[in-house]
């Protein structure tokens, strides 16, 4: 309710839980959570994460993986390189077929003269990935079993790069475990300004994170 209020009567801003489970850093390998981890690094958002979790489809742009490599050393907190089991993203969309000609195809792939089709790929190769591990990490410190359900108290803080020209993006989880948490709107930083905190600190610039194959690019990105 509060994360409603707040989605509803912008610029209220959302606030670090008390006495979270853990507090993670949901990476997406771009920009934003790029300057979002380093500002952690650097105590101005508050109390430390306890980890960043990148979710990797296993087809990022080298630079992307490059970037994870310079930055790590960089956090005083562990930054996780998780995959989703089997296949890559690439591997699973060019091989399933039957999900294609369902509909039902993960990757957003360009129809004329309808667009774009709806897409499953962050959801199901990011998402998910980092809320798995995030509840892994949350059993783990308060000693559940397999099947033992999260006291009503637990939470877990996700950290989320969305910053503020991209607000429409805010979202409350719908498990009702994860708290969302915008910090970078909570300091009112859109991606220009997440580029020169880098720039002022003579941090390397990030990548833009997007598989190689993301529709969601212009020319420019198509020809790099």
């Amino acid at each position: 309710d509060t994360m409603n209020a707040w989605v509803n009567h912008w610029p209220t801003l959302s606030a670090p839980v008390s006495s979270p489970v853990v507090r993670i850093i949901s990476h997406g390998g771009g920009v934003q959570t790029s300057a979002l981890c380093l500002m952690a690094a650097r105590g101005d958002l508050g109390p430390m994460p306890d980890c960043a979790i990148f979710a990797d489809t296993g087809d990022e742009p080298a630079a992307v993986y490059e970037y994870l490599d310079y930055i790590a050393p960089l956090l005083p907190f562990p930054l996780l390189r998780l995959r989703r089991d089997g296949r890559t993203l690439g591997e699973n969309c060019v091989s399933n077929a039957t999900a294609v000609l369902k509909g039902q195809c993960t990757i957003p792939l360009h129809l004329t003269p309808d667009g774009i089709m709806p897409k499953q790929c962050s959801t199901e190769w990011k998402t998910r990935v980092v809320m798995r591990a995030a509840k892994a990490m949350a059993r783990a410190k308060l000693g559940l079993g397999p099947r033992q359900r999260f006291p009503a108290d637990a939470v877990i803080e996700q950290w989320i790069g969305i910053s503020t020209d991209e607000k429409e993006r805010v979202r409350t989880n719908s498990d009702r475990v994860f708290y969302n948490r915008y910090p970078l709107i909570e300091v009112n930083r859109d991606r220009r300004a997440c580029l020169s905190y880098l720039a002022e600190r003579q941090y390397t610039k990030p990548p833009r994170s997007a598989c190689v194959f993301c529709p969601y690019r212009g020319n420019d990105e198509w020809q790099e």
